[in-house]
């Protein structure tokens, strides 16, 4: 199972971690390029969707749909 970061940045990194970020610094297995409202992985495939600092840049009629698809990817 996936534990991701929605919105890391391309610098943050942690063990046992993958992030997802509109801005991907390299192509490293655990980084993930994409947007919170579309993220490209199955259903079903996170334990755990963290982020902090990313719902204040989220036009306010947007979130429902990315919390949606926060529920969509975890198991």
């Amino acid at each position: 199972m996936i534990k991701l970061n929605v919105g890391a940045s391309p610098i943050w990194s942690k063990d046992g971690w993958h992030t997802l970020d509109h801005k991907v610094r390299d192509k490293r297995n655990y980084s993930i390029e994409g947007n919170a409202a579309n993220i490209p992985l199955q259903s079903g495939t996170c334990a755990t969707v963290f982020t902090s600092h990313m719902f204040e840049h989220i036009p306010h009629v947007k979130l429902e749909e990315i919390l949606l698809e926060f529920n969509r990817v975890l198991e």
